[in-house]
């Protein structure tokens, strides 16, 4: 399941998309170190290209210290042209600070590579460290902190990948944030 940005009524929240429409130029994972095998969709990313990534990061290729960041270009035919890793460091040192400042370093990459859309897994989601709602809170805040549009003051096409239970969860999450805007709106 994934989750695309959308600017609705001055927001710029996530809305719920299936999985295969939500490919874009770029794909995000966020992995820990400690994390082997990969887990949740970093898995499923990773099968879908035969263990690339996994083998990329037995050979030393990826690092996955804390901030490490990689940006890698897969075999055609993925749906996405570029991959782009970052490290999140030992899964035991994770914390809501550090999934902030992964987030806002993912945010800064996009920009500073000029990639207009991207799908991406919320930092500390593979192994479930932080909470669906907990990650999307956190982009929320660097989305409206301003980090959320390309060079050429482009929006972002911004994709959250996420399983069914918790997109369900941010879904529901977007519906009540758009109400309460509405109802703001309305009160003016």
């Amino acid at each position: 399941m994934g989750l695309s940005a959308s600017k609705r009524q001055g927001l710029f929240l996530p809305q719920a998309l299936d999985l295969e429409a939500s490919q874009r130029e770029t794909i995000v994972i966020t992995s820990f170190a400690d994390e082997a095998p990969l887990a949740g969709i970093n898995h499923v990313i990773d099968w879908g290209l035969a263990g690339w990534v996994s083998r990329l990061i037995a050979r030393g290729w990826i690092e996955r210290a804390f901030g490490d960041l990689s940006l890698l270009s897969p075999a055609p035919g993925h749906g996405y042209r570029r991959l782009l890793h970052l490290g999140l460091g030992p899964s035991t040192a994770f914390s809501p600070r550090k999934a902030q400042r992964a987030g806002s370093l993912v945010l800064k990459t996009l920009e500073k590579q000029q990639l207009s859309s991207a799908a991406l897994i919320l930092p500390g989601r593979s192994l479930g460290v932080v909470s669906a709602t907990d990650a999307y809170h956190s982009l929320l805040a660097l989305l409206d902190a301003g980090h959320h549009k390309s060079k050429a003051g482009v929006h972002l096409d911004l994709s959250v990948i996420e399983p069914p239970p918790a997109a369900e969860e941010i879904r529901s999450l977007r519906d009540t944030l758009l109400r309460r805007r509405r109802d703001e709106q309305l009160l003016r």
